[in-house]
Order: C-alpha cells, then structure tokens, then sequence
C-alpha cells in the first residue's frame, strides 16, 4: 500500500496532508507546538493572525451579537463543548461550527468574556476528551477589545 505525502500552503498555515486511495487525511497535529496552560494577548493574536491554532469562543451566541466577536474564531458555547468535541461528532462539528473537528493534539485557544468559562472549557475538552494542546487566553474578549483596536 503506497501513501504519499503532500505538503500545501494553506493561506493561513502550513497543513500536511496524506493521500491514501483517494482519500485525504489532514495531518496538522504533526506541527503544532505544544502550547502552555495559559496564553497572554500577544501570543494569542499571533496565533490568531497566522492561523496557527484553533480559536474556540465558549460565550453565548447572544453576547457575540451584542459585545462582538474576534475574527477568525469559531463559537462553541461552554454548554456544547462537551457534546461538540466528542470524537463521534467531526462530521456534525464540521457542519455547525464551519470548521474541521480538531485532533487531540492541535493547538487549540479558548477564550470567553473574562476567563472563568474558557477554563472550564480547557478542563473539558483535556479530561473529558483527552485533547492534549489546549490554552486558556486568561485577558478574553475583554482585554482582546481593549488591545486590537
């Protein structure tokens, strides 16, 4: 059985992918760095700004309309993190969220308003799901609107 590899630009990041029998499967958990517990605002618009992670707001969708939202993050309320990342659900995630369902060990940020619900949410998506790569951005939104302007 032959597999062959390909590397592509992806606008955002590099992704590697496999291609087996005409299936692709998306590699990208081989190059993500391990990111620390908690990130500050400098790490995480980098991180924001070149795709490097997966940017996980857990407010409700009510206080993105009303407060706003940062670009490039996808919402998952802290009421769906559980139901949302469980490895049965990629499909689903893919669907509702527009984005791929991570790999356990993708970088991952999660952020809320001020910090309580996005450390909630690390805690879930590692004990409960085993994803190995997560950070809580402790500013959040708050301190991400005081600081992009």
């Amino acid at each position: 059985m032959a597999f062959r590899t390909a590397t592509v630009l992806n606008r955002l990041a590099f992704r590697s992918f496999v291609v087996d029998r005409g299936c692709v499967r998306h590699l990208s958990s081989t190059f993500s760095p391990k990111l620390p517990d908690e990130v500050d605002f400098r790490r995480f618009e980098d991180a924001r700004k070149r795709g490097d992670a997966l940017l996980v707001d857990v407010r409700e969708p009510v206080e993105l309309k009303e407060i706003g939202s940062v670009p490039g993050a996808i919402n998952v309320p802290l009421g769906e993190v559980e139901s949302a990342f469980a490895p049965t659900n990629s499909r689903e995630f893919e669907a509702k969220y527009t984005h791929p369902q991570p790999q356990k060990s993708d970088a991952v940020m999660v952020f809320c308003m001020i910090g309580k619900r996005s450390a909630a949410a690390k805690e879930i998506l590692e004990k409960a799901h085993g994803y190995q790569n997560v950070a809580n951005y402790v500013g959040s939104f708050q301190e991400w609107a005081d600081k992009a302007k």
